[in-house]
């Protein structure tokens, strides 16, 4: 559990009291069962005492791994020779034997002092209940004492047994469910069956154990082997579960086990529980191009380590697993609601270190998301939070922020936000619910609307039009990217013929992301796409960012280089607010630079933003591209742009984005070209404004 901050609750500290009062019962109910004992020494058969007391510390120290439906779990197969031991000898012996057995076994497996002294008190007071019931019976009389095997002794034994395993459940079950704060009787739900199939059967195969031993020590040597080979199949099941739950190559449980024990978790909590549950889903930032570039063995020497680093340093505190891929996912319960957060950041830190690589550093980043439960209400479902958690990651890589937390800066999957509608996409895309509106990109010195830009909308069937950035970015960074870009462009090339054949020389633009430019299918791709439009590839316009082109240069120059050799003409958007290369930018076979709105915007007023735009139109002529300048929205800034030397602009003030159904009307009527000084600009025909976009 994370502490956090707030004071501590009352449940942490309903916990410590437990484990005291467990003690000083466990203390009492043992000399009480001592001093109302009436056996004495170890009975006529002290071989059998020494042999079960062996086999009792050999149980304890090696637990046996058990195979459970969400995993696997370690179960201590001593409690069947306590039981044999119980009938055998005197309780004195059998008190101190448990209590020694279970300290030295705590402090081998290094478990904690409190755990230590709760589970050795819990096992001598449910022993010594056990002891108190049999004597309340008349049946405490040990079989080496010679103990007749009559229906009541047995009826007595199986009433002893069930009071040793209930007391045992029940102690455990309260001491987990304080520990975590949970409700008892959900923990008791969950774990009543396990115990009742595994320590439940082993405390009733002492009695087993006593009366074979009573008859000939010899005849436990086959019962035992029997037992091992039992137990054997177990452990080998077991394995064969755990990699079937468990990542191959870090070790971490898989998607499957972190889901059931995700469930587990929301299952155990309580309508109105304390504190609060927490899921993250962590993605490695560009963790492609490692593999891409240095080779799939460096890409697992990273993913072991990222795996190791989790596990060491935030898995005390969380259940850490490997989803697949560059993926991760945590699990994590804190009583202050600001803890999963800080915890978020730790791990989002903890990625930021660099990774070791045939002995040079690598740096690598992650995105972190984050999806919490609401303290006092009902939890949300497994497969909530984890949609929950995968938006947030979303938003956070698109952002850039490195950690998000789904709530007030990301928006409800109930609400019309973009994050909430990445689940949906998939099935709109078939559906048909995408359409594309176009853009004139226009020369205005030459009165020409050049080409037209693809701006893809989402008619969604109850929340209405919803625009490229509201699920754009979001599709990039999963799968649903390849198939919305071809959807794009199979509706744009076929609107852009049929403008083509009533007449109008027009191309067309579409915006690709990087997955699609650094797919080296896609030039073929684009090919067979334009010959079913029957438009040819020269009057097709690619608009690519200039991060996703210096991502992997060579990469992106082999797939730009076909595509020129095909006539595809390559335009650089948003030119100006990535990170350029020049030099990289100057190899590679580029026609335009299209400068960001986010400069034009402003060229009125900001003398930073002209002196940018100058310098791009001059970067481009030395460069022999051509520019573009988006964001020309009044007449006084598409005049300006023209003063710096920007000839082609595409803005509201010419034409808002459009259906295909109007693009053919306002080709038709193409605006007008009035003469200014010092340039000519083109203006909407008066009585004609724009068509809504």
């Amino acid at each position: 559990m994370l502490s956090g901050h707030a004071a501590v609750p009352r449940w942490r500290w309903h916990y410590r009291t437990l484990v005291v009062l467990v003690a000083i019962m466990g203390a009492g109910l043992s000399v009480g069962s001592v001093l109302v004992d009436r056996t004495s020494g170890v009975g006529e058969a002290p071989l059998l005492a020494v042999v079960f007391t062996a086999l009792i510390v050999v149980g304890e120290i090696c637990p046996v791994r058990w195979l459970r439906r969400n995993g696997t779990t370690f179960i201590a197969p001593s409690w069947a020779f306590v039981t044999a031991l119980l009938f055998t000898s005197e309780g004195t012996l059998v008190i101190a034997v448990t209590l020694a057995t279970n300290i030295v076994a705590g402090v081998v497996r290094r478990r904690s002092p409190v755990r230590v002294v709760f589970q050795a008190a819990m096992r001598a007071m449910a022993v010594a209940a056990g002891l108190g019931v049999l004597e309340l019976l008349g049946h405490r009389t040990t079989l080496a004492d010679g103990a007749p095997l009559t229906t009541s002794w047995a009826l007595a034994a199986v009433a002893g047994l069930l009071t040793i395993h209930v007391c045992a459940t029940v102690l455990l079950a309260a001491a987990v469910a304080l520990g975590r704060g949970l409700p008892l009787l959900g923990v008791l739900r969950r774990d009543a069956v396990v115990g009742l199939s595994t320590e439940g059967l082993l405390l009733a195969l002492g009695p087993v154990l006593a009366v074979l031993g009573r008859a000939s020590p010899a005849l436990l040597v086959p019962l035992l082997l029997t037992w091992y080979l039992v137990f054997r199949s177990g452990e080998i099941a077991a394995a064969r579960q755990h990699e079937a739950t468990h990542d191959a190559l870090t070790g971490l449980p898989n998607r499957r086990l972190f889901l059931e024990r995700l469930r587990d978790a929301v299952a155990t909590r309580g309508l109105h529980s304390t504190g609060v549950l927490g899921v993250m889903i962590v993605d490695l930032d560009d963790f492609k191009e490692i593999n891409d570039n240095l080779g799939h063995d460096v890409g697992d020497a990273v993913l072991i380590e990222v795996g190791t680093r989790l596990r060491e340093e935030i898995g005390s505190r969380a259940v850490v697993a490997r989803l697949g891929g560059d993926e991760f996912a945590l699990m994590a319960s804190s009583d202050d609601p600001d803890g999963i957060l800080r915890l978020g950041q730790q791990v989002h830190a903890a990625l930021a270190r660099p990774v070791g690589s045939n002995g040079f550093p690598l740096t690598i980043s992650g995105s972190v998301g984050i999806a919490t439960s609401d303290p006092g209400r009902p939890t949300p479902p497994a497969s909530k939070l984890m949609r929950r958690a995968d938006v947030a990651m979303y938003s956070a890589k698109a952002s850039g922020a490195g950690v998000r937390i789904f709530g007030n800066d990301v928006d409800r999957d109930d609400a019309p936000g973009r994050l909430s509608l990445v689940s949906q996409l998939g099935s709109a895309i078939e559906a048909g619910e995408l359409t594309v509106h176009y853009q004139p990109i226009t020369d205005v010195r030459r009165g020409m609307t050049d080409r037209l830009e693809a701006l893809v909308r989402w008619e969604h069937p109850t929340l209405g039009r919803i625009g490229p950035s509201d699920f754009v970015p979001m599709a990039e960074q999963t799968d649903l990217i390849g198939p919305l870009t071809a959807r794009v462009i199979d509706e744009a090339l076929r609107d852009c013929a049929g403008w083509v054949r009533d007449g109008h020389d027009v191309g067309i633009a579409i915006n690709v992301s990087a997955r699609v430019l650094h797919d080296l299918r896609f030039p073929v791709v684009l090919a067979d796409a334009a010959r079913r439009a029957n438009l040819p590839p020269s009057a097709i316009t690619l608009e690519i960012t200039e991060n996703s082109v210096l991502r992997e240069p060579g990469r992106a120059a082999r797939v730009l280089a076909e595509l020129r050799a095909l006539g595809v003409r390559v335009s650089v958007d948003d030119f100006g607010t990535g990170f350029s290369s020049l030099s990289s930018l100057r190899d590679l076979p580029l026609d335009e630079l299209k400068i960001d709105r986010r400069f034009v915007g402003a060229i009125l007023d900001d003398t930073d933003d002209e002196i940018i735009v100058r310098t791009v139109v001059a970067l481009a002529n030395q460069m022999g591209l051509s520019t573009v300048a988006e964001g020309a929205e009044t007449s006084a800034i598409a005049d300006r742009l023209l003063e710096l030397g920007c000839d082609v602009l595409q803005g509201f003030h010419l034409a808002r984005p459009m259906p295909a159904l109007d693009v053919g009307e306002w080709l038709a009527n193409r605006p007008r070209v009035v003469t200014l000084d010092p340039a000519p600009l083109v203006l909407p025909p008066a009585g004609h404004p724009p068509s809504p976009g």
